[in-house]
């Protein structure tokens, strides 16, 4: 993982745990407000996303989440990378999805190397 003197270690993260997309998107939208609101205060602050969630940092991954009542998802990842949050995607995760390099955003990093 990261250990950048700039950025701090891991353990100076908040590390929000995303598994959720398609699949349950009130899921994901809760995971990406506590993000969203971390990193506008000014945290240091990473979305991990894993399984399904993987998806979520691909080109248009986060069009049409929407649900009554709550945030938009697109909206909220733009509010974690627009405030210096980073989105990792797992590695284990994207390669069964085969999500590359190329098809994933630069906001978006995998936890390995793709």
């Amino acid at each position: 993982m990261i250990d950048d003197p700039k950025e701090g270690s891991v353990s100076d993260r908040l590390i929000f745990v995303c598994s959720h997309g398609r699949d349950d998107p009130e899921r994901a939208i809760v995971t990406f407000a506590a993000a969203s609101t971390a990193a506008i205060a000014g945290l240091p602050t990473t979305v991990l996303c894993t399984i399904e969630g993987v998806w979520l940092g691909t080109p248009g991954g986060t069009d049409g989440f929407e649900k009554e009542g709550l945030p938009s998802l697109p909206e909220l990842f733009e509010n974690v990378v627009d405030n210096g949050g980073e989105v990792w995607l797992c590695g284990v995760c994207t390669r069964p999805r085969e999500i590359t390099v190329s098809v994933a955003p630069v906001t978006s990093r995998p936890s390995y190397g793709l």
